[in-house]
């Protein structure tokens, strides 16, 4: 799957790519156990967390994502209203 099936233009992609990783290291360090908040994190371990996410990101789950999973996991439409919502959004920043 690329930008062009999603009607989304090169340039909101790559903000995506970018965007992407903090969401889920956020995400992922708001479940872990640790004490400090997302928040109090030094700007050094927030970048350590957001490249492990964008190594797995890239070198891993997205290799092995295919529109068959997204439809067998009825994920394809949510995934386009992200991408399109984020899209927007970047739109108006």
């Amino acid at each position: 799957m690329n930008g062009e099936s999603l009607n989304i233009q090169q340039d909101q992609l790559e903000k995506l790519k970018q965007l992407f990783p903090e969401i889920i290291a956020k995400h992922n360090h708001e479940k872990s156990e640790s004490q400090k908040i997302w928040s109090e994190l030094e700007k050094e371990d927030i970048k350590d967390k957001k490249g492990r996410i964008k190594n797995q990101l890239n070198e891993t789950h997205s290799a092995k994502i295919t529109l068959q999973h997204l439809e067998k996991h009825s994920a394809k439409e949510e995934i386009i209203k992200w991408f399109t919502t984020i899209a927007e959004l970047l739109k108006i920043n």
